[in-house]
């Protein structure tokens, strides 16, 4: 039996054993972050769910996921400009789980994964003193084995 017939099979039983026990609603939820002002910011929506019509919705483990994914891989990137400055990284790292994390520590475990390159430019109409900006090598961390990414551990 192919592999899509099989897979049909086990949600129709499922669907199924879900409608016997009267539970009859699924639901997806997307959740979209982004990173503006040094602050995590994310896109709500109000319920369309009867017992919590027009409360604000956020699946709360979302949250938790992001926070255990963005030390085990570099997605945090995605919600940085293209040119970041090394102070935009460690806000950003900082913002998610809601820690201080040491400024040289921080910069010294980030050039150690070799996959920031230096743009040769810096940051513009900053009110201190501009940073070097930098961009995330994707071609090489996709070329590296997944094993070799440590993540940054809080």
């Amino acid at each position: 039996m192919p592999a899509t017939a099989a897979s049909q099979r086990n949600i129709n039983t499922i669907l199924r054993q879900l409608e016997n026990e009267g539970n009859n609603v699924i639901t997806v939820d997307c959740v979209i972050f982004g990173f503006d002002d040094d602050a995590l910011k994310v896109l709500l929506i109000k319920s369309d769910l009867e017992n919590f019509s027009r409360q604000w919705s956020l699946p709360h483990t979302c949250y938790e996921w992001l926070q255990k994914r963005i030390q085990e891989h570099p997605l945090g990137f995605s919600l940085l400009p293209k040119q970041f400055s090394l102070r935009e990284v460690q806000n950003l790292y900082e913002a998610i789980p809601g820690v201080k994390l040491d400024r040289r520590n921080f910069r010294k475990k980030f050039f150690s994964t070799d996959l920031l390159e230096d743009t040769g430019e810096y940051e513009k109409a900053v009110p201190h003193r501009p940073g070097k900006l930098y961009h995330f090598n994707d071609e090489k961390f996709r070329q590296k084995e997944r094993k070799k990414w440590f993540g940054i551990d809080f």
